[in-house]
């Protein structure tokens, strides 16, 4: 089980680093750059050098280590980590985020507070990737499904409030929950379906029906269909539908980036989700040796999985 924790970690942070090159390119413009492509059906090798990833990573390596510091309250601890990560790169991060670091300058810790003032300043916009990373180290460390709720939910309306990311973000945990102890994936995907669906209120199920009826579909969907925009329903139906459709790590974290688009959001994404089915030990090691913060993602997930509640 410790090896799933780490691969899940590792796998999120490989696909990060390989979907930051590939960001916001069409496969047209990959194959004139790199020269080779590995589409959605097949293709040849790939060898792009993943680097230190993107925002996506910084913050699951935050949350992971504020949720360890501080079970019950990870929040604020969080909250002045990210403070100094912007400061120090402030392109690197979204509106939401930047957003909500004002709003917990302005009034403290204080959820309510904050989550009418993302609202009031950025009314209907929705993207909901930026939930994801916080989703994954919460998914592996509260082991009580009930207890996850509670906690991925905070998590993720931190930064957007939104009845579809909280449908998105608990589906994504709930997955990641499954695949850690079930031998099948389509059970374990059909098993997500069914805790977000019990663990989430009615009218928040009613406002993100759109994309739950998204997920259901999912086996009707041919890869042609797959959308790469940076809309939070997008990433993760790409992401489990290639998931669930390919057979191994390297090609499941490879085809996730090569669809180019919102590349880095959804190869990570991926990549949790093949390192929590197939465990540390089955992702492409020549690849893994290229990532510059290895050792601390391996001991993270060596932490969540000893300390897990």
């Amino acid at each position: 089980m410790k090896e799933k924790y780490t691969g899940c970690l590792l796998g999120f942070y490989l696909g990060d680093a390989l979907g930051v090159t590939l960001e916001n390119m069409e496969e047209k413009e990959i194959k004139n750059k790199y020269g080779i492509f590995q589409d959605i059906t097949g293709g040849g090798p790939f060898n792009l050098p993943p680097g230190e990833g993107s925002d996506d990573t910084n913050i699951l390596i935050i949350t992971a280590t504020s949720i360890l510091r501080d079970p019950e309250n990870p929040y604020p601890i969080l909250f002045e980590a990210l403070q100094k990560e912007v400061l120090k790169r402030p392109e690197l991060y979204g509106t939401a985020t930047r957003t909500a670091l004002e709003a917990y300058e302005l009034f403290g810790f204080i959820p309510d507070k904050i989550e009418s003032y993302l609202i009031s300043k950025l009314g209907e916009r929705l993207c909901g990737n930026g939930s994801l990373p916080r989703i994954i180290p919460a998914a592996l460390f509260y082991s009580n499904d009930e207890i996850f709720r509670e906690y991925s939910l905070k998590l993720s309306r931190l930064t957007h409030p939104h009845p579809v990311t909280d449908y998105v973000a608990l589906f994504t945990g709930f997955f990641v929950k499954e695949l850690l102890s079930n031998t099948n994936r389509l059970k374990a995907y059909e098993e997500a379906l069914k805790k977000t669906d019990f663990y989430l209120k009615r009218e928040t199920l009613a406002k993100a029906r759109v994309s739950r009826e998204r997920f259901y579909r999912l086996s009707y969907l041919n890869a042609c269909d797959l959308k790469t925009s940076g809309f939070v329903t997008d990433t993760v139906e790409a992401s489990v539908y290639i998931f669930l459709a390919e057979d191994n790590p390297f090609d499941i974290i490879i085809k996730s980036a090569n669809l180019g688009g919102d590349a880095d959001s959804r190869a990570a994404i991926t990549g949790a989700l093949a390192g929590a089915y197939y465990n540390r030990e089955k992702l492409p090691g020549e690849l893994l040796t290229k990532l510059t913060r290895f050792t601390l993602l391996e001991h993270l997930g060596h932490q969540l999985w000893a300390k897990r509640w």
